[in-house]
């Protein structure tokens, strides 16, 4: 009865083993590799996508001061996104650094959003841009990182909203958005959490135990590529896949 419990539970609730110091420096090198990646196709997507859209703000905005607001908005997220990108593009470093500048730069692309969004006042809007809180699952970390980096992106937002605006706080809907924006960062730890762990389980594993596919033959002459066997494919990067970073 325990084990058939202990199939429902997700892989979050599932125990991960501790398998030493190797293991864990392979789970931080790809980590580093890919939070780099994602940060610059993100910084890139949303760059474009700001100057893109940029010209559709006179035909749809309803009066000069969204205008405006959204003019500064614009503005000062696509500098922050070239210079993210930049920043990104010019450097490969470790995890912490790299976790670090990519949760900033992020952070202080919905800052931005936050402070048009209060200028405005519109409390709406507000509770559709935490939206943006939920990509941090994506970024592979550990679980003392992701509540501090989620929860730095999420107060950032309303810290943009409310801080400038204190105004804002005595509306009758400010605390169930403040209440939403707990929810937003509760759901995306726990969303991220989920998915990373068991990757983080097998990049520790594949550094500290000899590898599956190592042990199997290579195909015959006879045999596709195709069918050889799942396992004689590495489930996570190996040490030669990844690049190595300067200190």
């Amino acid at each position: 009865m325990p084990s058939r419990l202990n199939n429902l539970l997700p892989p979050l609730m599932h125990p991960v083993a501790e398998v030493g110091a190797e293991g864990e420096e392979a789970f931080r090198d790809y980590a580093a590799a890919l939070t780099r990646q994602m940060g610059l196709l993100t910084s890139a997507l949303i760059t474009l996508c700001i100057l893109v859209w940029w010209p559709l703000d006179w035909a749809l905005m309803p009066d000069a001061q969204h205008i405006d607001a959204f003019f500064q908005l614009r503005a000062s997220a696509a500098t922050l996104m070239a210079v993210a990108f930049v920043a990104l593009w010019t450097t490969r470093l470790r995890y912490a650094p790299t976790l670090i500048m990519a949760t900033g730069f992020y952070a202080g692309f919905l800052g931005c959003i936050g402070l048009a969004l209060g200028r405005l006042g519109v409390m709406g809007w507000l509770g559709d841009a935490y939206l943006g809180i939920v990509p941090m699952a994506l970024i592979p970390m550990r679980l003392r990182w992701r509540i501090a980096a989620t929860s730095l992106v999420g107060l950032t937002l309303v810290g943009g909203f409310f801080g400038p605006f204190p105004a804002h706080l005595g509306k009758l809907d400010a605390l169930g958005q403040l209440s939403f924006m707990v929810f937003a960062v509760l759901f995306t730890i726990a969303v991220g959490e989920n998915s990373s762990s068991p990757s983080s389980s097998r990049a520790r594993r594949s550094r500290t135990s000899p590898p599956s596919w190592t042990s199997t033959p290579a195909p015959s002459a006879t045999t596709s590529p195709r069918s050889a066997p799942s396992s004689a494919r590495a489930p996570w990067p190996t040490s030669s896949a990844t690049p190595t970073p300067r200190a």
